[in-house]
């Protein structure tokens, strides 16, 4: 799939470097060429044998075809410039944006019909894959006309396919112009690589109490006023604020209402703990549990829950962390973890006591251990099937007021204004 070329003013869409390098060209005779020239070769031996002008006025334009058509589209591609930009990252089912920046050198004549084309690796056989074809398919972009100096950008949107990271070396510009006899195509070498990420598992209503004796432990309080059980201090009411909330013997004494304000509770910290699948599972099934992963991890950060990773194996810990950008981070790491790792990393040190760690193993393990859930990696599509009760380490933890309050708090806040006004006007 391709977008609309557009033309750019300046340099601020790319970021610097340097182009693409030319590293070779063909030409390629296409089918119509080959007719064309039978043709051709056809009226020259009838013009011979009969002495016909017109038979050779028809030769002569026939060679300057095959002249016109192999001169006009390769003198155009020698004088154009490539830059290639991968432009973000993607999930697995989406689309991945590359964008080729082309710029044609020549003052004088434009170049037409290029089509721009990704090549495998030359040597795809090579420890570890050097080739995007695995993750992505096939980058295609189209531009119709370059203009003399003028610089064009188009953009290639290739579906992603698996997760990992597609390197990107060799591309190519061809152009049939102006009859469409030869195939003129030149190769350019630029590396760069795109980041393909998981897809994260919908795991609204997943659930794990039904294999798991854990919960959460005590929540902790933060020094930010908040929604939490601790008391942190006393302020000013304001309509709109609860009548459960106001301090009755401080605003008795201060002449004025008073409302209690509550800490915030401090972010549950919870390790997602994905372990290495034996030889048995197929890729499919390994696959399925990173993005379980990947689903939980945003699930429970949105929650406000503090997200940390671990890979026993392979070496990749993250601590417990909240916020879009640590996320991210896990997002990467989990889109490059190798799962069949050819030297297993030894395992690193258990989470602590008051970080609650989900497991998702490939047989059995010890599932009773405090604060640890354990999900089998081979259930998982009975599990993302099957909605479960209530879970609190799959769901937020909701601190809000109990249904029915509105009512009450509008009619009292009403009398409180009132109690207010009278209070002050006796004043």
């Amino acid at each position: 799939m391709t977008a609309a070329p557009t033309a750019l003013s300046s340099m601020a869409d790319f970021h610097p470097g340097r182009s693409a390098k030319a590293v070779g060209r063909r030409t390629e005779v296409r089918p119509a060429g080959l007719l064309y020239a039978g043709t051709t070769v056809f009226i020259a031996v009838g013009a011979i044998n009969s002495q016909n002008n017109l038979l050779f006025w028809l030769f002569g334009l026939g060679v300057a075809g095959l002249l016109i058509s192999g001169i006009i589209s390769g003198a155009g591609l020698l004088a154009i410039d490539v830059d290639r930009r991968v432009i973000g990252t993607s999930q697995v089912g989406d689309q991945l944006r590359v964008r080729y920046r082309v710029t044609n050198r020549s003052r004088r004549f434009p170049v037409f019909g290029l089509t721009i084309e990704e090549l495998p690796a030359e040597r795809p056989r090579d420890p570890p894959p050097r080739s995007w074809a695995r993750n992505l398919a096939a980058p295609r972009a189209f531009l119709h006309h370059v203009g003399p100096g003028q610089t064009l950008a188009v953009t290639a949107r290739p579906r992603t396919l698996r997760r990992g990271r597609a390197v990107l070396h060799r591309f190519s510009i061809a152009s049939s112009f102006p009859f469409g006899l030869m195939r003129k195509t030149v190769i350019f070498a630029q590396r760069g690589q795109a980041l393909v990420l998981p897809a994260p598992a919908p795991v609204s209503q997943f659930q794990a109490g039904a294999h798991a004796n854990a919960s959460f432990a005590g929540l902790a309080s933060t020094r930010v006023a908040g929604t939490g059980d601790e008391f942190f201090g006393v302020r000013e009411y304001t309509p709109g604020d609860s009548p459960r909330l106001i301090a009755w013997k401080r605003s008795a004494r201060g002449g004025e209402l008073l409302v209690r304000q509550h800490a915030a509770p401090a972010p549950t910290k919870v390790m997602l703990v994905l372990e290495l699948p034996p030889a048995d599972v197929d890729d499919e099934q390994a696959e399925r549990a990173v993005g379980v992963v990947c689903g939980l991890a945003e699930r429970l950060d949105r929650a406000g829950h503090a997200v940390g990773l671990a890979v026993p194996g392979t070496g990749l810990v993250r601590q417990p962390a909240s916020g879009l950008r640590h996320l991210h981070r896990l997002q990467e790491d989990l889109a490059v973890v190798d799962l069949h790792p050819t030297s297993p990393a030894p395992p690193g040190r258990r989470p602590a006591r008051s970080v609650t760690s989900v497991v998702i193993g490939w047989g059995q393990g010890d599932d009773r251990a405090a604060h640890t859930v354990r999900l089998d990696g081979r259930r998982l599509d009975e599990l993302l099937a099957t909605d479960v009760p209530y879970h609190p380490l799959l769901h937020a933890v909701s601190s809000g007021r109990p249904a029915g309050d509105g009512m009450f708090d509008a009619v009292w806040n009403g009398v409180l204004g009132t109690f207010r006004r009278v209070w002050r006007a006796g004043s």
